[in-house]
């Protein structure tokens, strides 16, 4: 349900080179949440986490303009987690698309298309192999 990838760079390097990539494109960061500083608010130390949220209008817009698709808002926008791990690496995780199985009549090609591109954008922050 969940893609998980090493990053080589760390939580603030790969946000701050993830924005930078998502800048030249349709897409836009429309929040970032820093869990690691709200959770240090409530008492509670944890390593860096940052959940980005992202949308394209051009998606989002074909989804959200139907009523028979708008259930998916749920899932919207999309997200990513960028985290620091016990041993000492950051990693990307997001939801892997194929396991939503949303029909295409219900603007599953849409859904698709927009993850697609997404994937795209995640992979210049994924170590490679």
């Amino acid at each position: 349900m969940i893609i998980e990838n090493e990053i080589l760079l760390t939580v603030p390097e790969a946000l701050k080179h993830f924005e930078s990539v998502v800048a030249n494109t349709k897409w836009k960061v429309i929040a970032v949440h820093d869990l690691q500083l709200a959770l240090k608010n409530a008492g509670k130390d944890v390593l860096p986490v940052l959940v980005v949220e992202l949308c394209n209008p051009a998606f989002s817009g074909v989804v959200l303009d139907n009523d028979q698709s708008r259930f998916l808002s749920a899932m919207m926008p999309c997200r990513l987690s960028l985290y620091e791990k016990g041993n000492g690496k950051t990693y990307v995780s997001r939801i892997n698309p194929e396991a939503l199985h949303v029909p295409k009549a219900l603007n599953g090609d849409v859904m698709r298309k927009a993850s697609d591109e997404l994937e795209l954008l995640i992979r210049s922050i994924i170590k490679k192999e």
